[in-house]
C-alpha cells in the first residue's frame, strides 16, 4: 500500500484541524495557523492521489500533437481515426466560436491543451494535472459536434474556476458542476438558428442529467470511471484499490 500523507486518515486530519484550531485560537492571538496546518494535512492526503495518478497521465501527452482552432491537441488513438478526431474537434470549436466569440477566446486563454484518448473512462473531463480538457475518442466520434461544443464550454468553466482559485473537491463539487452546466446551457441557447432544435434537446438532456438521483459528478461514479481508465493502462493493484468506489479518500483531478 502507498504511504499515507502525514500518516493521517481523512477523519484524523479533520479532527486534528478542529482540535488544534479550538485549543490554540486564543493562545495564538486569534491566529488560525494551527487550523490551517490541520487542513493542510487533509489537502496533502487528497493531493496524494492526484500525484499517484500523474505518472499514468504524463506519458499520454507525448503523443501526436496538432493545433486546431488555436488549441494544442494531443491524440492517442488509432492512426486511422486521428483525422476524424481532428475534424470533429474543429467542428465543435467552430460552433463555440460562432455562438459566442468572447467565450471562445476566454476558453482558449484558460485551457492550455485538449487531449483525446481511447483510455479515459469518461466522455469528457477536466484535468487539473496536467491541465487539459479531455475527450474519450470513441464518444467524441459517436456524438455530434454540438455535444463536444457544449462539453468544451462546461470543462472550460472548470478551467476558469480553477484559475480563479476555486478548488473542486467532494465538498464543493455539486455547486461547481451546477455552475459549469449553466455555462454549457448558456452556450447552447446562443447557437445559430440552424442548430436551435438540436440545442434544445441538449439543454433538456443537461437539465435532466443535473437533476438525476445519481449525477455523474458523485464520488462513486467518478472513482469508477477513473478506476476503469487506470485498469486499461495496467495500473498496479494497490492504485486500483485506492481509487475504487469503496475507498472514501477524497481527491482532486
Amino acid at each position: 500500500m502507498p504511504p499515507r500523507a502525514c500518516g493521517l486518515t481523512n477523519a484524523e486530519a479533520d479532527s486534528l484541524a478542529r482540535a488544534l484550531g479550538a485549543h490554540y485560537a486564543s493562545a495564538l492571538f486569534g491566529s488560525s495557523v494551527m487550523t490551517y496546518l490541520g487542513r493542510l494535512a487533509v489537502t496533502a492526503r487528497r493531493s496524494l492521489l492526484a500525484i499517484l495518478v500523474l505518472p499514468f497521465r504524463l506519458p499520454l501527452l507525448g503523443r501526436a500533437t496538432f493545433v486546431v482552432c488555436g488549441f494544442r491537441v494531443y491524440v492517442k488513438s488509432e492512426t486511422s481515426r486521428i483525422d476524424a478526431v481532428l475534424r470533429q474537434l474543429a467542428a465543435a470549436l467552430e460552433l463555440v466560436r460562432q455562438a459566442d466569440s468572447r467565450r471562445f477566446a476566454r476558453i482558449r486563454a484558460d485551457v492550455p491543451r485538449i487531449y483525446v484518448s481511447d483510455f479515459l473512462g469518461a466522455a469528457g473531463y477536466w484535468w487539473t494535472w496536467p491541465t487539459a480538457i479531455t475527450f474519450d475518442a470513441e464518444t467524441l466520434l459517436e456524438q455530434p459536434p454540438l455535444w463536444a461544443a457544449h462539453t468544451i464550454a462546461h470543462e472550460g468553466m472548470h478551467a476558469r474556476l480553477r484559475r480563479a482559485g476555486i478548488d473542486t473537491d467532494d465538498a464543493t463539487r455539486a455547486r461547481v458542476e451546477r455552475r459549469c452546466v449553466s455555462e454549457q446551457i448558456d452556450l447552447l441557447r446562443r447557437m445559430p438558428d440552424q442548430h436551435r432544435e438540436e440545442a434544445a434537446r441538449w439543454i433538456e438532456w443537461s437539465e435532466t442529467s443535473l437533476a438525476a438521483a445519481s449525477p455523474w459528478y458523485e464520488p462513486a461514479t467518478r472513482r469508477a470511471n477513473l478506476r476503469e481508465a487506470l485498469a486499461k493502462q495496467d495500473a498496479p493493484a494497490w492504485l486500483l484499490r485506492l481509487v475504487s468506489p469503496d475507498n472514501q479518500t477524497q481527491f482532486k483531478e
